[in-house]
């Protein structure tokens, strides 16, 4: 799953992504993202990538509040789990 409010980078991505997922879904701020992510099975998404700056909700927020969702359930932890954030404007990623 991509979170980025930049439509043409999360266009990009999404196009390079789907070249070695069987789906990669989409979201353009961290409350959509969150949404799907806690509208989805919990082993759903192998990968989910955050971008930081984003509108309503930003991508730490995000990955804060689905972070705690997986953790809820600990054996399910290991299909999918939030390892960093991004931003294009940063000089380096955040990392849990």
């Amino acid at each position: 799953m991509l979170a980025n409010d930049d439509m043409f980078l999360l266009s990009a991505y999404q196009e390079a992504l789907s070249r070695h997922f069987d789906y990669v879904d989409t979201a353009e701020n961290g409350q959509i993202a969150l949404n799907l992510v806690l509208d989805q099975p919990m082993n759903k998404y192998s990968v989910i990538v955050l971008d930081i700056q984003m509108p309503i909700m930003d991508g730490i927020e995000a990955c804060t509040k689905i972070k705690a969702y997986l953790d809820r359930e600990e054996e399910e932890r290991k299909h999918s789990s939030v390892s960093g954030v991004y931003s294009k404007n940063y000089s380096s990623s955040v990392l849990s």
